[in-house]
């Protein structure tokens, strides 16, 4: 399948917010690999436009953003780009068919 030139945008926008996300926890000490492994995931999905992943896109950032909540890892910037991302991964059913 060939991705329209939005859902190539979309694409584009949600990884440049992944990479805000991994760049602020990576500056506040944190091992987004070891804590954060479904960011990771993502990230590599999306820089792949791999077809087969995208439908995961929604529950994956779902899993670790819970876990940042949970955890209690929120900083101003990073509950913006958090609630940006997951605005995307809803609101496109690119994200979520």
């Amino acid at each position: 399948m060939a991705y329209t030139e939005k859902e190539k945008e979309l694409i584009t926008t949600l990884l440049g917010k992944i990479e805000l996300i991994e760049e602020i926890l990576t500056s506040k000490g944190i091992n987004v690999s070891d804590s954060y492994k479904y960011i990771i995931k993502v990230k590599n999905i999306l820089k792949n436009k791999d077809e087969k992943g995208m439908k995961n896109v929604k529950q994956h950032l779902f899993m670790d953003f819970r876990q940042m909540f949970e955890s209690s890892t929120s900083f101003e910037e990073l509950n913006i780009l958090v609630e940006e991302s997951f605005r995307i991964a809803i609101l496109n059913s690119i994200f979520n068919k």
